[in-house]
């Protein structure tokens, strides 16, 4: 075999290596690029939103999701409604809001957006 030959053979074996390489390579990137988009679309799945809406100083609607109930009531009315025992403060509806699992996600002038994972 000649110098040539062995070059050439050498050549070929370098580049085989290298082509499989770059398919491993670009076979983990696509389970990687795939993986978050799956756990995010599984993340949104499960959430809901409700709306804080303020109406006046004391007055206050609660919506959950697409719930077509509009009830306006007062801020202890709502606090109450919702599970509080307390005075029935602004502080105190939001600490039941938060207690319920809600986040706060906006807040929009007199209207605040809540989210919570789904049960």
């Amino acid at each position: 075999m000649n110098s040539k030959n062995v070059f050439a053979a050498a050549a070929l074996i370098v580049a085989a290596v290298f082509a499989i390489q770059m398919l491993q390579q670009n076979q983990a990137e696509a389970r990687q690029s795939t993986a978050p988009q799956q756990t995010t679309s599984q993340n949104t799945q499960g959430v809901e939103f409700a709306r804080l809406q303020f109406e006046d100083e004391d007055s206050v609607t609660w919506l959950i999701g697409g719930n077509d109930r509009v009830r306006t009531e007062s801020v202890k009315a709502t606090y109450r409604r919702l599970g509080g025992s307390g005075r029935g403060s602004f502080a105190d509806l939001l600490n039941q809001i938060g207690s319920d699992g809600w986040n706060l996600q906006q807040k929009d002038g007199n209207v605040w957006i809540f989210s919570r994972r789904a049960s």
